[in-house]
């Protein structure tokens, strides 16, 4: 399954995110911008979240050579606050 979030466009530059994957493998984002340079990223098990999340990098313009390194602080930033949610 691939889903076409939109597309996000400033002058000169025009991303379009996407979601792909499915049940079984997970789902993850994919970022391409208009040389055709493409980023996959996987995100979760979980499709709402994976949407959710990639409309978000679509308002924040969030390019695809920093996709991954979004996502891991993303991830060290849950991690850090589940830390600390248990150490309390």
């Amino acid at each position: 399954m691939i889903k076409f979030l939109g597309r996000a466009e400033i002058p000169g530059v025009c991303l379009k995110y996407f979601v792909f994957g499915n049940r079984r493998d997970g789902y993850g984002i994919r970022i391409k911008n208009e040389n055709g340079e493409t980023k996959d990223q996987f995100v979760s098990t979980k499709l709402s979240y994976t949407i959710a999340l990639g409309n978000q990098l679509r308002r924040c313009f969030v390019f695809s050579e920093t996709l991954p390194e979004i996502l891991e602080d993303l991830q060290v930033e849950a991690r850090d606050s589940s830390d600390f949610a248990i150490n309390k």
